[in-house]
C-alpha cells in the first residue's frame, strides 16, 4: 500500500527544482546611439535618431522626450526628433516586456554654422598674434611669411568692418610664435617667440619682452630679472596673488635645461613672472612647476573676467616623441584659492596642435585647423576642421565633414571673436609652409548679419 507523503516533506520536494535555477537580477533596459554620431556637431534642426535598446526580457517600446520611436528590426528603434540650437539633453525611456523602464539622457550639440571669406593681405603671416582693440579693430603683431622664413617686427591694425589694414608701428624685436597678453591698463605684453617661423635651437629664441601702447602703437622693451624667457609656441595668461600681477607662461619650444648647458626641446613647465613696472621678475630660478610637454597648444578662457583676475582656461595640444603621441586637454583654474589647479579632461579626437582657439559668444570653445597626427606621430598632417568644447558637458564635439571641407587647411593661425559674434580666422601657414592669404569668417549666431 502506498502511503501519502507528509505535507512538510512534499513542500521540501517542491522546493528542490527552484533551488537549481540561477538567480537573475532584474536589470532595466539600456540604450545605445547608432545614429547620428553623438560626438559630432549636428547642423540640422531635425534628426533621424536610431537607437539600439537591449534587455534580457526584450524591449517592447522606446520613447525620446515623449516621442515614440518605431521598431525597425531586432533591437533597433528609429524616429525623427527635433533639436534646438545649442545643447540638447534628450531623455530616452525604454520599457521591457514587463513594463520595467530604463532611463538615459542623450546629449547632442546642434549649431547653425556658415563659412565665408574676407579679402586678406598681400603679405600675410603665420605664428603672429591677434589682439582685439576697444574700437573693434584687431592688432596683428609679428609673425613670419613661411615656417622657414625670418620673422617680422610689423604691427598691423585691421578693421574687420571696413576690411582695411594699415601698418601702424613695429615691435622692438622681430618675432614669431610669441604670446600677446592684454594688461588691465589696456597695454599689450609681448613675451617669447623666435626670430624665424619655426625655431631650430635656443639661438633662434627672442628673450627680451616688450610692451605695446595701443594709443600710440609704440613698443618698449621690458627687462627680465632672473633666468631669461626662452619660449616659442607657448601661451600666456594673467592672474593676481599676494605678490601682485603675474603672467604665467605655459610650455613652448625652448630651453628645457639652463644649467650646466642649454638644451633645446619642448618645455613641460609653467613659469610665472611678476609684472613690476618695466620689469618681469621670475618667480622660479629656472624651469617652473611641471605640467605636460606642450608647444603649439592653445589656452582659451572659459569665462569673461577682467584681465588679471585669472579664472578657468582650457589648455589643449599634443606632443610626440617618435611614434608616441600624448594628447592633452587640461582645465587650468588660475583663480583657485590654493594656487593654480590643473585637471585633465578627455581630449578631442583627432588630436590637434599648432591650431587656433577662441571662445564664442555662447561660451563654447572652438579649436580650428592645425595639425593632426598621421603615420609617425611627430609628423602631423595639416588639416581643416576642428572641435567644439562644451564646458557644461566637459566634452569635445567634432565639426562635421561639410564644415571641415569649407575651411582652409592652416597651422599657427589666429581665431578672433568679433564684436558681432562672428569668428575671424586669419593668417597661418598652409600645407606648403607658406602663409595663407585669405581670411575666413565663421557665423554661429542667429542674430549675426549675413556673411559677405
Amino acid at each position: 500500500m502506498i502511503r501519502p507523503l507528509p505535507a512538510l516533506l512534499l513542500a521540501a520536494v517542491a522546493l528542490v527544482p527552484a533551488c537549481d535555477r540561477p538567480f537573475v537580477p532584474v536589470r532595466t533596459p539600456e540604450v545605445e546611439i547608432l545614429a547620428p554620431d553623438p560626438a559630432a556637431v549636428l547642423l540640422d534642426d531635425r534628426i533621424t535618431l536610431r537607437l539600439r535598446a537591449t534587455s534580457f526580457r526584450g524591449v517592447s517600446r522606446v520613447e525620446v522626450d515623449g516621442l515614440a520611436l518605431s521598431p525597425v528590426g531586432g533591437d533597433v528603434f528609429e524616429g525623427e526628433v527635433p533639436l534646438v540650437r545649442g545643447i540638447n539633453r534628450l531623455v530616452a525611456v525604454a520599457w521591457d516586456s514587463e513594463e520595467t523602464p530604463g532611463v538615459d539622457t542623450l546629449r547632442f550639440l546642434r549649431l547653425d554654422v556658415e563659412v565665408g571669406t574676407l579679402p586678406g593681405f598681400d603679405d600675410p603671416m603665420g605664428a603672429w598674434t591677434a589682439t582685439p582693440l576697444p574700437d573693434g579693430s584687431i592688432l596683428f603683431a609679428g609673425g613670419a611669411p613661411s615656417d622657414t622664413a625670418r620673422a617680422t617686427d610689423r604691427l598691423l591694425r585691421f578693421d574687420p568692418a571696413g576690411g582695411t589694414a594699415a601698418v601702424v608701428g613695429s615691435l622692438v624685436h622681430a618675432r614669431a610664435g610669441h604670446a600677446a597678453t592684454l594688461l588691465p591698463d589696456g597695454r599689450i605684453l609681448v613675451t617669447g617667440g623666435a626670430s624665424r617661423g619655426r625655431p631650430r635651437g635656443v639661438h633662434d629664441l627672442v628673450e627680451e619682452a616688450e610692451r605695446i601702447d595701443p594709443a600710440t602703437f609704440a613698443s618698449t622693451a621690458i627687462r627680465t630679472i632672473g633666468d631669461p624667457i626662452r619660449n616659442a609656441g607657448h601661451t600666456a595668461e594673467l592672474r593676481t596673488n599676494a605678490a601682485g600681477l603675474l603672467v604665467d607662461l605655459v610650455g613652448g619650444a625652448g630651453d628645457v635645461q639652463y644649467r650646466p648647458s642649454s638644451e633645446f626641446g619642448v618645455r613641460r613647465d609653467l613659469r610665472s613672472f611678476v609684472i613690476a613696472g618695466d620689469s618681469l621678475v621670475a618667480r622660479h630660478p629656472g624651469v617652473g612647476p611641471y605640467v605636460e610637454p606642450l608647444a603649439g597648444h592653445v589656452q582659451v578662457p572659459l569665462s569673461d573676467r577682467p584681465a588679471g583676475l585669472g579664472g578657468r582656461h582650457l589648455v589643449q595640444g599634443w606632443s610626440a616623441d617618435g611614434r608616441m603621441l600624448e594628447n592633452h586637454a587640461l582645465l587650468f583654474d588660475t583663480a583657485h584659492p590654493q594656487g593654480i589647479d590643473v585637471r585633465a579632461v578627455a581630449p578631442p579626437v583627432p588630436a590637434r596642435n599648432d591650431h587656433a582657439g577662441v571662445r564664442d559668444a555662447d561660451g563654447l570653445v572652438w579649436l580650428l585647423g592645425g595639425r593632426v597626427p598621421e603615420g609617425s606621430a611627430a609628423a602631423g598632417l595639416v588639416a581643416p576642421g576642428g572641435s567644439v568644447f562644451v564646458p557644461s558637458f566637459g566634452r569635445f564635439f567634432a565639426l562635421p565633414e561639410e564644415i571641415a571641407r569649407a575651411l582652409r587647411s592652416r597651422v599657427r593661425s589666429t581665431a578672433t571673436l568679433l564684436p558681432d559674434g562672428r569668428i575671424l580666422l586669419s593668417g597661418g601657414w598652409s600645407s606648403d609652409g607658406n602663409a595663407e592669404p585669405a581670411f575666413e569668417i565663421l557665423q554661429t549666431l542667429d542674430a549675426n548679419p549675413p556673411l559677405p
